[in-house]
């Protein structure tokens, strides 16, 4: 994709449209060229952390039912372009508070080969959906978001990306819950249809990191849209929440990698969730070497079947990795 040109004018829009983005969104901050911007910036990075987001359904195996799909609260429509191309999804509706920005993403969509339309505000979710959501939940109140789960819940499936901050990420955590009584079923990141241990305030929060491209750090207006706006491009940490009302079968004893690592020499720590086994657990170097190379290197990631050490119980004895997807697993 050819780089953008993008004036003072244009930089100093981006810087604004950030500060409403860290501070209170809920007033209106879509122009025509807020969303152009934005889509060529910020959004970019929302389509990276949702490759990340797939390639854990990937490897589970899971791919929606739906023939159609939602996105709403759309923005530029990253999240549905992304979500829909994956899925092979090409009727589609997009809705958002801005009509100029459902305009932009059903325009997007269209010039993709896909059939779009804007859903007005207060429709009915159409029978059968995928619902696409990101974004969202740092700036809705908390009734808000009570409203919007229980008219999410009225989907088939749901593809649901947010960033991957303390707070957000708890506030999703009981997003689970909600529409996990409403009839949903957790798909991933979850292992296991227990309650999410993350509710706690006091627990560690369920939240990944995702690769930006490797030509993005080779591109001069990356580094200039890391410059001006001071955005660590590596940082790409996200919460998603996968649900469908379709039960899904779980393997027993089955755990999440979550987070960063912390390394020593010959020591790593790491954050797990799953039945049996949430939170910090420990790994020496001589009882999986592979996996604490791909720990080490920042590549470790995805689903585990863990064995505990029988004396110590926060560390681990062996891992292995479990590739459902592929019906294959490899073991240290």
């Amino acid at each position: 994709m050819k780089d953008p040109y993008l004036s003072p004018d244009d930089w100093s829009l981006l810087d604004s449209l950030r500060d409403s983005f860290l501070g209170d969104a809920r007033e209106p901050y879509w122009t025509p060229r807020t969303i152009e911007l934005y889509d060529a910036t910020f959004a970019q990075r929302i389509g990276w952390k949702l490759d990340g987001v797939l390639a854990h359904l990937d490897r589970l195996g899971w791919k929606p039912t739906c023939h159609h799909f939602v996105d709403w609260g759309c923005g530029s429509g990253v999240a549905g372009r992304t979500v829909s191309a994956w899925a092979g999804l090409r009727k589609g509706w997009v809705s958002d508070q801005s009509p100029d920005a459902a305009h932009y993403a059903a325009t997007r969509l269209q010039e993709r080969g896909g059939a779009a339309e804007v859903l007005p505000a207060g429709s009915s979710l159409p029978k059968s959906s995928l619902l696409v959501i990101s974004h969202v939940v740092g700036e809705l109140s908390e009734a808000a978001l009570d409203g919007l789960v229980s008219w999410a819940a009225r989907a088939e499936e749901i593809v649901w990306l947010e960033p991957g901050s303390k707070e957000i990420s708890l506030r999703l955590s009981s997003v689970r819950e909600g529409l996990m009584a409403l009839g949903h079923k957790p798909i991933a990141p979850c292992t296991s249809h227990m309650p999410c241990p993350m509710c706690d305030q006091n627990a560690d929060w369920c939240h990944f990191y995702a690769q930006p491209p490797s030509w993005v750090f080779q591109s001069v207006f990356w580094r200039e849209f890391s410059h001006n706006l001071k955005i660590d491009l590596r940082a790409l940490p996200f919460s998603y929440l996968v649900t469908s009302r379709k039960q899904v079968e779980r393997a027993p004893g089955l755990a999440r990698l979550m987070g960063w690592p912390r390394m020593q020499k010959a020591m790593a720590s790491a954050q797990w969730c799953g039945q049996g086994c949430t939170g910090w657990l420990e790994l020496q170097k001589r009882d999986a070497p592979g996996l604490f190379r791909e720990l080490s290197k920042g590549q470790a990631q995805g689903v585990y079947r863990l064995q505990l050490h029988p004396e110590k119980p926060r560390r681990l004895a062996a891992v292995e990795r479990v590739d459902l997807g592929q019906n294959s697993a490899a073991t240290d």
